[in-house]
């Protein structure tokens, strides 16, 4: 039998990487609980104000304008958590490329990448 060229490494030589999840250490807590109460003020103000709406114009806007009004709130919250991710990708990104270490300059990074968006 022939040896194998394509050997086991040893554990010396095996290195792993942090896999990284959608909950990762620096999303903490508060910033969940943040997120769902501004989802859910804009689901009961746009929803429950077409409603109010709705029965103030006698019928004006319907059943379809209420149920648009409630999915089209949804997808902004998506659409705003998707920004906000994207700035948060950018952000570490830019730390890591430029050497940010102070905390004067991950704010001034800051600053300029929310100017950027």
């Amino acid at each position: 039998m022939s040896h194998s060229t394509l050997a086991d490494p040893s554990p010396q030589e095996t290195r792993t990487t942090p896999v990284p999840t959608a909950h990762s250490a620096e999303t903490s807590l508060w910033a969940c609980a943040l997120a769902e109460g501004i989802g859910t003020f804009g689901l009961v103000f746009a929803g429950c104000g077409a409603i109010m709406i709705d029965a103030l114009s006698h019928g004006q806007i319907t059943h379809v304008g209420v149920g648009l009004v409630f999915g089209l709130i949804i997808t902004v919250m998506i659409q705003i958590g998707a920004c906000v991710k994207c700035w948060l990708v950018m952000r570490r990104k830019t730390e890591r490329a430029l050497l940010l270490k102070t905390k004067r300059q991950k704010n001034e990074c800051d600053a300029m990448l929310a100017l950027a968006f």
